[in-house]
Parts: structure tokens; C-alpha cells; sequence
């Protein structure tokens, strides 16, 4: 690797850092260098990246690392950079006085770089509670393993709040109830032959039934026939279309959606029975994970007043 000042004419493969050009190694190319947040020293590294012959694959041969003084950019050795760091074993005990955290910073001859390693330590039990290697060379200041504990906890913490503060599922479904709106659709499903829909009308859940069922192929025809039958000549109104007709129409998401409503609309609805509660439908049909099985839903409802029933079905 070869420093030149930025007024030198550029060569090839070369990486513009502040006034020089960073030119690497034979067959290497720079990554983004950084300042090592603990020594000040800049840190340029050399990857090999090639691609595996026969596949699109790449793969990265160990890097270069240098370590340069900022101001003179000379590349130093490890004799010279070793001076500005500590490298004897550091203990550390929690302002708490449960943990004991053992740092060491150590030279890797083989990477010709250094490494952190830590040892976490419970007092009370004296038991390793976590341990690891990571680079040394840094643009910004990680966490240590003490550090993370606490992170940790205070997370756990924080979700086991976030948990207490929710409503059980019994005040979930009375939220949910107080929500509803006169006429509006709780869910509709299908079987292999039939189409259902349960509706919020009147302070009662009122469930009808429809003969037939439609499925994407039917709307992505329809999609298809609406967009095509614009081409007067080529038109062809017996034509069966499919998704890759119409699959990169600018406006496919908005016509999926219209057509999939005027499908579920034009079923002929005809009333089945009436549920003065949400529970006696619940306990009518969403008894076991084979009604799952055998139904499928239509649309994505606004409210979730069966929430409690299914989730009853599948965890318990």
C-alpha cells in the first residue's frame, strides 16, 4: 500500500482520504478508513474481495490492516502503534458490587492486529456468565460485556412492563366490543363450496351464507378483462388471464382491491343465524384448529373481537 499527496496525478484503484490518495496493495482495494477512537491512530484496511468462479458469490481473503500516525500518514509498526495502547489484565467491579469484568488486550501476531477479550463475572455465584474475543480497532466505543448485561436487563425490564400494561384477552374483547360500528363486517371466510360473512347489525352478530366461492384467479381475470378491453382491436373477450398479464400494471393493487370487493358484493348473501353474543359464534364454530383447516378468510377485518377465540384455539 502506497500514500501519495492528492496533487500527484491519480492511478488506478486508488481512495481519496482528505489531501492524499490511499493506493492499495496488488489485487486489494481500500476499505473506508476511520480514526480508532481510542488511540487517534488511522486505521486503512485491504480486502481481496473475487468473485468464486462459476457462482455470483464473492469471497474475502483475511485483510490488510495498517496503522498510520493522522499527520504524517507514515504506516507504523507494531513496536511504534503498540505504544498506545495498555495491555495488561483489567478488573472492573459493578458500582452494584455483582459482577466482575476481566479485560485483556491482546496482540494477534497472525492478523498483525489486536483483540479485546472479556470475561464476565457473577460474585455471588462465581460463575462465568459470559465471555468473548472482539477487534480492538474501533471508529467509536462499543459496549463491554458489563455493559450489555445491564442493557439487557434494563430491556427485559422494560418489555416486562410493556407486557403488564396490556389488557388480558377478556379486556381486550370488551375494548374491541365498545369499538363496534352498526353493520360492520367481523369476518368473512370460505369453504370448498360456500362463502360466509358474520355482521355487527343491531346489537346482534348476524351470519349469511352465500352458494359458490370466488379466488384470485377469478379477480386477476376480471383486472385483466378491465384492462385489456380498453385495446378495442385486440381485445379478445374470451381470453382467461393470468397474473403475469397483469401483474406490472401501474394501478394492479388498486384494481386487485376493487374487483376482490366486487367479487365478495356480488355473492348472493342470504341470512343463517343470528348470535346475540360473539361468544355463542365462537363456540358454535371456532372450536378446533381443523375449522382453520377447512375455512379460509376473504378480507382483513377492522376490528378484532375474535382475537381471544382464536388465539384460545391454538394455545390452549
Amino acid at each position: 500500500m502506497q500514500i501519495t499527496p492528492n496533487t500527484e496525478p491519480k492511478q488506478e484503484n486508488y481512495y481519496e482520504f482528505k489531501d492524499v490518495y490511499i493506493i492499495p496493495s496488488k489485487g486489494y482495494e481500500v476499505n473506508e478508513p476511520y480514526i480508532d477512537f481510542e488511540s487517534g491512530l488511522l486505521i486503512i484496511r485491504e480486502d481481496d474481495n473475487y468473485r468464486v468462479e462459476g457462482t455470483c458469490a464473492f469471497t474475502t481473503i483475511p485483510t490488510i490492516e495498517h496503522k498510520l500516525d493522522p499527520t504524517t500518514y507514515k504506516i507504523l509498526t507494531f513496536e511504534e502503534w503498540s505504544q498506545y495502547f495498555n495491555y495488561d489484565k483489567q478488573e472492573i467491579i459493578s458500582d452494584d458490587g455483582k459482577y466482575k469484568l476481566i479485560t485483556q488486550r491482546v496482540y494477534k501476531k497472525e492478523r498483525d492486529s489486536d483483540s479485546i477479550e472479556e470475561k464476565l463475572i457473577d460474585l455471588e455465584t462465581h460463575e462465568v456468565i459470559s465471555s468473548g474475543s472482539r477487534v480492538a480497532f474501533h471508529e467509536r466505543k462499543l459496549e463491554n460485556l458489563l455493559e450489555r448485561n445491564y442493557r439487557e436487563q434494563r430491556e427485559i425490564e422494560e418489555y416486562k412492563k410493556h407486557i403488564d400494561a396490556l389488557p388480558t384477552l377478556d379486556e381486550f374483547l370488551v375494548q374491541e366490543l365498545a369499538k363496534l360500528k352498526d353493520e360492520q363486517l367481523i369476518i368473512s371466510y370460505h369453504n370448498n363450496t360456500n362463502s360466509f360473512k358474520l355482521i355487527y347489525s343491531e346489537g346482534v352478530f348476524k351470519l349469511f351464507q352465500a352458494n359458490g366461492i370466488f379466488d384470485d384467479d377469478v379477480i386477476i381475470n376480471a383486472i385483466g378483462h378491465k384492462i385489456k378491453s380498453q385495446d378495442k382491436e385486440n381485445y379478445d373477450p374470451n381470453r382467461v388471464f393470468d397474473w403475469w398479464d397483469v401483474q406490472n400494471h401501474p394501478n394492479y393493487d388498486e384494481l386487485y382491491d376493487k374487483y376482490k370487493k366486487q367479487c365478495f358484493d356480488d355473492l348472493d348473501y342470504k341470512l343463517m343465524q343470528i348470535f346475540n353474543t360473539i361468544e355463542q359464534f365462537a363456540e358454535k364454530y371456532l372450536t378446533s384448529k381443523q375449522w382453520f383447516v377447512e375455512h379460509k378468510k376473504y378480507e382483513k377485518e377492522d376490528n378484532q373481537v375474535l382475537k381471544k377465540f382464536m388465539l384460545g384455539v391454538f394455545l390452549f
